[in-house]
This record gives C-alpha cells, structure tokens and sequence, in this order.
C-alpha cells in the first residue's frame, strides 16, 4: 500500500502537458498498461473481421471514442465533458 502511495504521489506532482489532464509519466504507463490486454485480445487482434463480428459491431467500435465510453458509463459527467473533443484533455468545472 505504501508504494502504491508513493508511486501516485510522485505521478500526481508531475507537471502536465499541456492540453492534457496528466503528466507525460502518467500518460506514458497508461499508454503501456492498456496496450498490453488489447495485444492478446483475440477478438481485437485475429478475430477483429467480419467473419466473426457483424458490420454493426464493427462500425459501433470504429465509431466509439473514450468520450462516449465514459458518458455512457457515467452519463451525470456530461456537464464536465461539453465542447470537450478529446476525454484526455482537461474537463470544464461543472457548476453544481
């Protein structure tokens, strides 16, 4: 737990980059980290053709961004993401 501690302390007081919501760190192990499932994903790999996925299917991952992900998991944000292209960008401040 402590290193877990210390790892996020050191990643959050690193400076950002800017137009982005996190450091160049940050970005750099998320950016490794979520590479690595999609890699062995079978049906994002070998199996991502229309054999095996309809053209709906297809067209809906094509089409769907983080942004879209994220609203609809968690449509009350959507406040916080308008006129935001890019999810990895900063989000606006909400007013309650």
């Amino acid at each position: 737990m402590r290193t877990c501690t210390a790892v996020h302390q050191r990643l959050v007081a690193r400076s950002r980059i800017a137009q982005h919501a996190f450091s160049e760190t940050a970005l750099q192990i998320f950016s490794l980290m979520a590479s690595r499932p999609l890699k062995s994903d079978r049906f994002f790999t070998d199996d991502y053709r229309p054999e095996v996925y309809t053209s709906d299917g297809i067209g809906w991952i094509e089409d769907t961004d983080m942004r879209a992900v994220i609203l609809r998991h968690s449509p009350d944000v959507a406040a916080a993401l308008q006129g935001v292209e890019n999810a990895f960008a900063p989000w606006r401040v909400a007013e309650a």
